[in-house]
This record gives C-alpha cells, sequence and structure tokens, in this order.
C-alpha cells in the first residue's frame, strides 16, 4: 500500500464499484464538450487518488470528500468562483458547496453519464445505484407498462416514471422493481443532463413543457427487503452519508474487490474472508486495509475447486 501505484488501483476499483470503469463513453451534448468531460473524468479520478494517497483512505471520503479537483472551466460549470488555470487543483469547498460536489455520486461524472442529451435518466441513475453499489439484482420485465393517464398540469420526470410505472399502473407489476431504483434515481434530479444544479425543471407533458414544475428529491431510502435503510434523505448526499455504514453496500464493496482482484466471484472456500473483510470496513471504512487484507489473505492465493457461493 505504500507505492504510488496503489491508489491508482484503488481507484480504479473504485471506479468499477460506481459503474464509472475508467474510459466509460460519455457523450458530448448540447452544453457540454469533450474538453469538460474530459475535466469530469480527472475531477473524479484525481480526487479519489488523493483519498487513497493523502487522505484517510476510507468509504466515507471517497463519498463525502469535503473537497473536489476543479480548473476555472470546470469550476465556473459548478458556479464556484475564485478558481484560476487550466490545471485541475485540489478545492476545499465550505458546507454549502460540500453539500453538492465532490465525491463518488456528487462529481459531475456520475449524473452525466446517466443522462440523456436533453434530459436526466432517472430510472438509469437509481438502477446503477442500486446494482452497482449496493448489489441488488433486478429481474427483467418484458411487460409493456400501461400507465395511468397525466394530470391537467404540468409535472416532471420523477412524477412521470411514478404514473408510467407506479403501484397502480400495469397492475403494480412494475412496481416490483421499481420502487426501489426510481425514488432512489430521483434524489439526483437536482443534477441536470449536464450535471448543473436546478430547483426546477421544465413539465414533460405535453402542453406544459414551458412550465417551470419543482424538483423535490427527498424521501425514504428503502433497504431490499421492504423497511427502510434511511427514514429521510433530502437528496442524494444522503445516500452518499448512508454507504459507509450500510452493510450490504459493505459486503457489495468486499466481494467486488476479490472480483476485482480474482476476476472471479467469491466461493464457498472465500467467501468467509470476504464477510470478515466487509465487517472490518463497517468499522473503519478503511478501503488500502481492505485491499491488504484480501490480496494477503490464503483464499487469494489459493482458490479450492468448488462451485460459487450463492
Amino acid at each position: 500500500m505504500a507505492d504510488p501505484r496503489s491508489a491508482q488501483q484503488l481507484t480504479r476499483f473504485i471506479s468499477f464499484y460506481a459503474g464509472l470503469a475508467p474510459g466509460i463513453p460519455v457523450s458530448p451534448r448540447p452544453g457540454l464538450d469533450a474538453t469538460m468531460i474530459a475535466a469530469m473524468r480527472d475531477e473524479f479520478r484525481m480526487t479519489l487518488e488523493d483519498n487513497f494517497r493523502e487522505g484517510s483512505g476510507t468509504v466515507r471520503e471517497a463519498f463525502n470528500p469535503g473537497y473536489t479537483y476543479l480548473n476555472e472551466a470546470l469550476a465556473s460549470h459548478y458556479e464556484i468562483g475564485g478558481v484560476t488555470g487550466s490545471a485541475l487543483k485540489k478545492i476545499p469547498l465550505t458546507a454549502e458547496q460540500a453539500h453538492w460536489r465532490g465525491g463518488v455520486l456528487n462529481a459531475a461524472l456520475f449524473p452525466v453519464k446517466y443522462a440523456n442529451n436533453h434530459s436526466t435518466a432517472l430510472v438509469m441513475r437509481g438502477f446503477v445505484i442500486r446494482n452497482s453499489l449496493f448489489c441488488q439484482t433486478f429481474a427483467s420485465n418484458a411487460i409493456r407498462p400501461d400507465p395511468d393517464p397525466y394530470p391537467d398540469r404540468p409535472i416532471g420526470e420523477r412524477e412521470k416514471w411514478h404514473i408510467n410505472t407506479g403501484p397502480t399502473a400495469s397492475e403494480g407489476t412494475c412496481w416490483t422493481c421499481h420502487k426501489f431504483f426510481n425514488d432512489t434515481g430521483a434524489s439526483m434530479e437536482h443534477f441536470d443532463q449536464l450535471a448543473k444544479l436546478r430547483d426546477t425543471e421544465l413539465g414533460i407533458n405535453e402542453g406544459y413543457t414551458d412550465q417551470e414544475v419543482p424538483i423535490d428529491a427527498s424521501g425514504e431510502f428503502i433497504d431490499t427487503s421492504g423497511g427502510n435503510w434511511v427514514d429521510h434523505i433530502d437528496d442524494v448526499r444522503g445516500i452518499a452519508e448512508h454507504v459507509a455504514d450500510n452493510r450490504e453496500a459493505m459486503m457489495c464493496l468486499a466481494s467486488g474487490f476479490y472480483r476485482y482482484a480474482m476476476g472471479a466471484r467469491p466461493d464457498k472456500s472465500s467467501l468467509k474472508t470476504v464477510s470478515k473483510a466487509r465487517d472490518t470496513l463497517l468499522t473503519d471504512g478503511d478501503v488500502r486495509k481492505l485491499a491488504s487484507t484480501l490480496l494477503t489473505a490464503e483464499t487469494m492465493n489459493r482458490r479450492l475447486d468448488e462451485e460459487p457461493a450463492k
């Protein structure tokens, strides 16, 4: 872990874990050119590397660093003043800025990757958070949604998806899965398709596309069994602050590192070691210690020829 390259490798791993593998395609769009996208990639990478090289090395800092890396152009895109020059540099954030910027989910790369040219991708954002960070899986559904009619007033993306795939649409079939990622994705709706902050959006229904709709990104963050992991979050920062304390997320992280290092899912012989690594993460959250523990474990040097653990 003392080797400077370890920070680079841990950053690559977290990138895969977050659904933002290095080199993942991000399309330019109106208001977002290739140069800005490159700066967003560098911001994401450099902030993580700082955590693993100079910081605490923890999951909590990876998601909630309180700083980020900006140049003048990216800072202007974020409406953060006082940053000059073309080179990205470490910028401490005020409490207000740190609420919205910095970290795996709140850096621009995530909301920009999971968006369309002219709108956000609310459902995809929620799906990736659930699937990548919590290893929650969902069955495919080939049923064409039978949504309820839209109301005679302007509605936004969150309400649109609630109508299209909510509890009463298609006799509740879609809601079986969408209850997990609709509201999770909605927590990120303050970030538009350019990762710029907003408090309102234009209506999506015919006849109201020129009218503003207030954004509500708040709500419960439900668990996988019908309860709540968090009773109330204001926005995606609430999820970011919760990840490090979540048992499922830390098991997902530990098993993900095993898979990243070994090229295979944990098997029966390694599951106990991975579970212990998860428990250590829940105690101190140190990703460097996770890597050291798993890379020096006997199961990493001698995999038994057994069926993968369920």
